[in-house]
């Protein structure tokens, strides 16, 4: 296993809350086959929904390489494997996946363990490492993949010719392409 200091911090990309919690046993959702990207994004529906059982480890096990080799799946349409989510009367719970969909998240809000989202769960206690860890994956991001901001800029100036079609081609994946998810209803 990488040295801890190497491993990057995604924990506050999905909230925690007890498996065992309930609410409302009337409520229900709709399936869906994936999430896009942008539905990770902060104040949407699903996010405002996802959580992470209390009983799953924390989301800070992958090096920046796998995050950026994440990154790169995902952009250029490689296979992913699903993601599992178990939908509770009151949230929808991931079982598996907790990592590919911070890591997507966390590219989004260019969050990788010291941004705004992380100082609001880990307050100002940001390790030294940690923030060490989210420099590097935030460079190696910027240098093979290119950040969310990148991209976002690229969608709104679309009639621009200097747009390659590589670049056309991944703007298509990012706009069309959700992580697929498994959904086991209660």
């Amino acid at each position: 296993m990488a040295a801890k200091s190497n491993l990057v911090n995604l924990d506050a990309m999905i909230k925690r809350a007890d498996f065992a919690h309930k609410q409302d046993e009337n409520s229900s959702f709709e399936t869906f086959n994936s999430i896009p990207a942008r539905e990770l994004a902060s104040g949407s529906p699903i996010v405002a929904l996802l959580r992470k059982p209390d009983f799953q480890r924390e989301t800070n096990h992958w090096t920046p390489d796998q995050v950026v080799s994440l990154l790169e799946c995902y952009i250029n349409g490689d296979l992913i494997p699903s993601v599992i989510l178990w939908m509770s009367p009151s949230f929808l719970f991931v079982i598996d996946g907790g990592h590919r969909l911070s890591v997507i998240r966390a590219w989004m809000e260019d969050d990788y363990g010291d941004g705004q989202i992380s100082h609001k769960l880990f307050g100002h206690d940001i390790s030294s490492e940690q923030k060490t860890a989210a420099d590097k994956t935030r460079k190696l991001v910027k240098e093979k993949i290119g950040t969310w901001s990148y991209y976002q800029s690229l969608l709104k100036d679309n009639d621009n010719d200097d747009i390659t079609p590589e670049q056309r081609k991944k703007l298509s994946t990012l706009t069309a392409r959700g992580l697929p998810v498994h959904v086991v209803v209660k």
